[in-house]
């Protein structure tokens, strides 16, 4: 059965302890992702629920609360009824203000205790779990945005480092940012025209017949669609979806575009869903998805690509050419209000056409004006000293005197050598070594990557104090940082032997062929898509 559940649970990194073998892994040492508890059949590759209730009894007793999101139930009594329960659909972006209820509620949690901790599921433990855990990242001041924040949970979660995959998922953590950091404070109010949409998806032999559904965000509302219009019409795919996208300038003017325009001019506010559909003979099938934020509508066009739209899993789809790309063009309701204007200062007209949507942002500023501000005191609320999780706290600080007297030593000594190689250049016919950036993430710039047979856009992570381009993580002062494995010191323990030696010829070839080229030989590649422009 075990066997089975590790089968299921993939590249995802289990916890291990005593007798449990468990899909939960601890992202930071207070906050835990796992898949859904389960029970009856589904329990033989889940999560069976009496195991993980006799886990956190026996390691977390009476110390922990579980956030429910996967929308079904389960036995709380197991958990002495320590659940709390949102609504979010599965593969789906959440309404923003049931992400910031989420991390204040888990805020609040950690905060009563250094004791306490939260654990987190959805029904796979992936993709919902990692959306809320990487916003509370940022929320308890642990990540200082959402790359950092959605990269650290990947690696943490997941041995290939890919936690948060669907675009609008990855998107609203992005949203949440902007929120947390008040760039945006209220919602906007914006009127679709028309949806663009270029090159035809090849959904069927004759191509496509296309429509559109527009859905609120809370609720799944219907809003708007043309699916019953009369002038619904097939369209067909005249180019090949393989063709390489070399000379993508050359053939813009010649792919295909499918123009929707939108009657009656819907109102549209807040969280909003969108769905491209093939209407067929019998039945619709979905070609892709997305959901967006009028808040962060820019210019009145939204643009997305193959890569920006959900599932994720579209990006293997042949049938949907790498051209594609869907274009919503809104114009404004009022040109009074904007998103960057603290809701209270918005229009007696746009507050009414905005209905709940205004209660719902007065929900973030009441929870983001109350928020204690992070620092060093605060931040002990999110940490424990006896801890049996993957990573460590920076415990150097008892040595620090030595260690610091002992580098500033061995920096002293390469200057040394620096100025003897320089002195000497001519008599030993020396070239400098080359300076090689380990402190830069530039020195090893990403490029485009095959994966699973498909070409993937591989985004350069740019986390907080990266020492190294080891893909191992650790806690410093609230922050996101990268571990080093010790190649500092490793690299200031080479140069304190080759000052012993006093052999200049030594210290380049050490430098550059033991230290720098083998650790960048052995490096793990960061793997974290391109989801935004």
């Amino acid at each position: 059965m075990n066997f089975l559940r590790k089968l299921v649970s993939g590249k995802r990194n289990r916890f291990h302890y005593n007798k449990y073998d468990l899909d939960i892994t601890y992202v930071t040492r207070r906050v835990c992702g796992m898949s859904f508890p389960a029970s009856g059949l589904e329990q033989v590759y889940r999560n069976n629920i009496n195991d993980v209730a006799a886990f956190l009894e026996e390691k977390h007793k009476n110390s922990y609360l579980i956030f429910n999101l996967s929308c079904r139930k389960y036995d709380y009594k197991k958990f002495k009824g320590m659940v709390k329960e949102y609504k979010w659909e599965d593969h789906h972006s959440p309404a923003m203000n049931v992400l910031f209820e989420v991390c204040q509620e888990m805020f609040k949690f950690l905060k009563q205790n250094v004791n306490n901790i939260v654990i987190v599921n959805c029904n796979a433990g992936k993709g919902r779990t990692g959306t809320s855990i990487a916003s509370f990242l940022m929320f308890s001041g642990l990540a200082e945005n959402a790359v950092d924040a959605i990269t650290y949970y990947g690696w943490m979660r997941f041995e290939h480092g890919r936690g948060v995959t669907q675009p609008s998922q990855v998107r609203y953590v992005h949203y949440f940012e902007g929120v947390y950091k008040r760039l945006i404070k209220s919602p906007s109010i914006k009127i679709l025209e028309k949806i663009v949409i270029t090159t035809v998806p090849k959904i069927s032999s004759d191509g496509i017949t296309p429509y559109i559904e527009v859905l609120s965000g809370k609720d799944f509302e219907l809003i708007w669609t043309n699916k019953h219009s009369q002038n619904l019409k097939n369209y067909k795919n005249n180019q090949d979806s393989h063709e390489s996208k070399k000379n993508q300038n050359n053939r813009e003017q010649h792919l295909q575009k499918i123009v929707i325009n939108i009657d009656k001019d819907p109102l549209l506010c807040g969280d909003i869903y969108f769905r491209l559909l093939h209407k067929g003979s019998l039945k619709s099938k979905l070609v892709c998805r997305f959901a967006l934020n009028t808040s962060f509508v820019q210019d009145n066009i939204y643009e997305f690509t193959k890569q920006t739209v959900d599932p994720d899993s579209i990006i293997k789809d042949h049938r949907i050419s790498w051209d594609f790309k869907i274009q919503c063009y809104f114009r404004d309701f009022c040109t009074k209000c904007d998103p960057s204007m603290d809701i209270d200062n918005l229009c007696s007209r746009c507050v009414k056409y905005m209905g709940e949507e205004v209660d719902s942002w007065r929900i973030i500023k009441d929870i983001l004006d109350k928020k204690i501000p992070i620092n060093c005191e605060t931040m002990q609320y999110f940490q424990e000293e006896n801890s049996s999780s993957d990573y460590e706290y920076d415990e150097r600080n008892q040595n620090k005197k030595e260690q610091d007297q002992f580098y500033n030593q061995a920096i002293q000594k390469m200057n040394q050598i620096n100025q003897q190689i320089e002195e000497e250049k001519e008599g030993y016919n020396l070239i400098p070594p080359k300076k090689e950036s380990l402190n830069m993430r530039d020195a090893y710039s990403d490029t485009e990557e095959e994966s699973n047979g498909k070409h993937q856009i591989i985004r350069k992570v740019e986390l907080l104090q990266v020492n190294d381009v080891d893909q191992e993580f650790e806690l410093k002062t609230g922050c996101l940082r990268k571990k080093s494995q010790d190649f500092n010191r490793e690299k200031n323990l080479n140069l304190a032997k080759l000052t012993q030696s006093n052999a200049p010829e030594r210290y380049d070839q050490e430098i550059k062929s033991t230290t720098f080229h083998a650790k960048r030989n052995t490096r793990k590649p960061s793997i974290q898509q391109e989801y935004f422009q």
